[in-house]
């Protein structure tokens, strides 16, 4: 039956989000299951019953041996399916590994040859079905991830794998050293079997699509043309190849440098095997936080450079063994290899096309596989067999052989170099980014918020990218602004406001403009403003014309920051007529912009106009103040006055005194004194715009019986109290600068 007819064409999201869970918990027994199967300890059981030496490099060399039986697997996906392949091979696997149990069985009544054969079966048959399952693997794991989540969903599932196994493989440790009996290495086999036969019904429920099994039913030759043919795919399977050359020819002989270069104990070195680990945990866990956004290629490079640095160390290699330098070395080489075998599958799958996946995949793994092994065996065995036949022993055999592997490594960062650029970051720019903390913290965030589900979990997250700051968070960012609820976009571009942002963001602000009337439009038109973003002119133009206060307020503003002076009357003019009091707020705010004095009057005549709210008759007051250049002085005189009239009755008098000479107290103070004063300071004031227009209204009216300038007052007696000494402040200040920078006193 085939088995794309069992499938749907697409997971739906729902399928998706399954299909993670599941894998991700194969993922976590699988990690315990290997640290119990390691091929170390298969060789050190092997020894125990009795294999001889090219039995033991057989059994050592099976992974890579039976890799071409991945073509079988190939075969059965279109029957079954990904899923059942895969599991069904592994499940098979593991029951094989099990028959290597019962060689101490068979010592009892069978020659050695029948318990050689029977850990040599099982070992080929863990190996060989392994191989068949293993051609699945990345063309399921792109089932269930997407462009977006990838590199996250692999960086996180081997950081897993490889803490389950770190425990795992500590425990295997102790037992090995407390416990030296053959029935020990019997339930640690056992043990992994058991765990791996159950992770392997786990694999055959995660759901998949019917693409794999159409993409499994190319032929075989079809497939090699496919893979070999495609330069984007030769240049791929090159760099895996490469990749995978690199740490074997680095980490194995580097624990065989520091055990019989420096002569350490087992124990020891079994120590900086551990670090490895460790350093891949770290490594999974970077990769988890980053991937996605700087894409693998220049991972990869960072990842292969890495192990070029810890060659140079062996290179050169001290005749003292220092523990600290040696571990900081074993914690890197740890670090990039896993960096690299996360960061190729990543590269794979971004960059092979679905219907290709599953052909490529086994020629990809297969070649990887077998240049891998020839690297280690053939390559960097003959090497030392070669320099040892030179009669080079010691600590110098083996920086011999690091130099040699200098090169070696230099033609694997050129391979790897040699891919296609996807959509990545700079090498350059990916090294700031991890000596960044805020851009790394940014990165967390950014990874939360798209895992989010809800608007609260949105919200959170979103005002933590406000508090940060980063222009990483800019994709984020303007991706929210299609959120549905009003707090999640308004907080999203409050934090845009904290960023130098680009085209593309300054796009979508001006859509918001455009769209988010009575919502967020004002928010997005005063970011438009702030950032000098000239391309919105048109639109905010438009949008003086709105019925919206908040988006018509905003506009104005942006607008004079834009330096748009063709809108400028019509600004005044809304200004002039305006009632809602956040239009004549932000309206006098434009006018403060403009920084015309020609519009005094306008600021004037809105003061004595209207019976307006304390707060925006300050708003106007201070926009007054800031054009005729006093700001700093009346605004804590205003202040003062706002907090304890009483109090700052004493600043008011002496800017009254300053003006009036011997003044009376405020609360006696008449307009009439005001008026007669001004008219007095016009002539000592020479031409200063301000002064005049303020004089003006002072002297061109009746303020006793409450019209200035010709127009009713129309304000209660206290503000119109407080309208004038404000007034007074200003001109005050006016004179006290003017008349010492004449050199006399007022």
């Amino acid at each position: 039956m085939n088995a794309a007819a069992r499938f749907p064409e697409q997971l739906s999201y729902d399928e998706v989000r399954r299909g993670q869970k599941i894998f991700r918990r194969y993922i976590g027994f699988n990690g315990i299951s290997i640290a119990f199967l390691l091929n170390d300890v298969l060789i050190l059981y092997g020894i125990r019953n009795g294999l001889s030496d090219p039995q033991l490099a057989l059994l050592a060399s099976f992974m890579h041996l039976t890799m071409p039986f991945m073509v079988i697997g190939k075969m059965l996906i279109p029957k079954y399916g990904l899923s059942k392949t895969w599991g069904t091979a592994w499940f098979l696997r593991y029951v094989s590994g099990s028959i290597m149990i019962l060689a101490p069985f068979v010592d009892r009544f069978a020659p050695q040859w029948a318990v050689s054969a029977t850990v040599l079966l099982g070992a080929f048959g863990f190996s060989f079905c392994r191989s068949i399952g293993l051609v699945a693997n990345s063309p399921l794991t792109g089932e269930i991830t997407t462009s977006r989540d990838r590199g996250r969903y692999i960086s996180g599932n081997w950081t897993r794998a490889q803490i389950n196994y770190l425990i795992s493989m500590v425990f295997v440790v102790l037992a090995m050293r407390f416990f030296g009996a053959v029935w020990v290495y019997q339930v640690l086999i056992g043990f992994g079997c058991i765990i791996g036969m159950y992770a392997s019904t786990l694999l055959m429920k995660v759901p998949e699509s019917s693409a794999p099994s159409h993409s499994a039913r190319t032929p075989i030759r079809e497939s090699f043309q496919i893979t070999f043919g495609n330069p984007r795919y030769r240049r791929m399977l090159a760099a895996w190849s490469a990749g995978m050359a690199s740490f074997v020819l680095v980490i194995p002989f580097s624990i065989v440098l520091i055990k019989n270069g420096y002569g350490i104990s087992d124990h020891y070195a079994l120590m900086f095997s551990l670090l490895v680990l460790a350093g891949g945990i770290v490594a999974a866990l970077m990769n988890a936080g980053i991937a996605d956004r700087v894409g693998p290629r220049p991972l990869l490079l960072i990842y292969i450079s890495g192990f070029f640095v810890v060659a140079v160390y062996w290179a050169l290699a001290p005749d003292t063994f220092y523990p600290v330098i040696v571990g900081l070395g074993f914690l890197i080489a740890g670090f990039c290899k896993t960096g690299i075998i996360v960061g190729v599958s990543h590269y794979f799958l971004s960059a092979v096309e679905q219907k290709d996946r599953v052909g490529t995949a086994m020629f990809v793994r297969m070649f990887s596989g077998a240049v891998a092994g020839l690297a280690g065996s053939a390559g960097g065995g003959t090497i030392l067999k070669l320099l040892r036949a030179a009669d080079v022993s010691g600590l110098p055999l083996y920086r011999t052989y690091f130099q040699i592997i200098l090169a070696v490594l230099i033609v694997c960062i050129i391979t790897m170099s040699r891919l296609d650029r996807l959509k990545e970051w700079r090498v350059r720019s990916v090294l700031s980014l991890l000596f960044s903390m805020r851009d790394l913290r940014a990165l967390y965030v950014m990874n939360r918020l798209e895992q989010s589900e809800d608007c609260s979990e949105d919200l959170h997250h979103v005002r933590r990218l406000e508090q940060i700051a980063s222009s990483l968070s800019e994709s984020t960012l303007r991706s929210l602004l299609d959120s549905p609820r009003l707090p999640v976009r308004v907080h999203a571009m409050h934090a845009l406001r904290e960023i130098d942002f680009g085209e593309k963001t300054a796009e979508v602000l001006i859509e918001e403009v455009q769209r988010g009337e009575f919502t967020s439009a004002w928010e997005a038109t005063a970011i438009l403003g702030e950032h000098h973003v000239s391309a919105a002119v048109p639109t905010l133009q438009a949008a003086l014309d709105s019925e919206d206060p908040f988006l018509v307020g905003k506009s104005m503003v942006a607008l004079v920051r834009l330096g748009d002076q063709s809108s400028y009357p019509r600004i005044i003019d809304i200004f002039r007529r305006a009632s809602n009091p956040r239009i004549i707020i932000h309206g006098a705010n434009a006018i403060v912009e403009m920084g015309d004095r020609s519009t005094i009057p306008d600021l004037l005549q809105r003061l004595i106009n209207d019976d307006l709210p304390g707060a925006v008759l300050d708003e106007l007051l201070t926009a007054l103040a800031t054009l005729c250049g006093c700001e700093d002085e009346f605004y804590r005189v205003l202040r003062e006055y706002n907090r304890a009239p009483a109090e700052a009755e004493a600043m008011l008098q002496a800017s009254l005194e300053s003006l009036l000479g011997n003044a009376p107290s405020l609360s006696e103070v008449e307009p009439a004194r005001l008026a007669a004063a001004a008219g007095d300071l016009l002539p000592r004031r020479g031409e200063d715009e301000c002064a005049q227009h303020i004089v003006s209204y002072f002297t061109t009216g009746d303020t006793n019986s409450g019209t200035i300038g010709g127009t009713e007052f129309k304000s209660a007696p206290t503000t119109r109290a407080k309208i004038s000494a404000c007034l007074a402040v200003i001109l005050g200040s006016i004179a006290r600068v003017e008349t010492e920078a004449a050199g006399y006193e007022l």
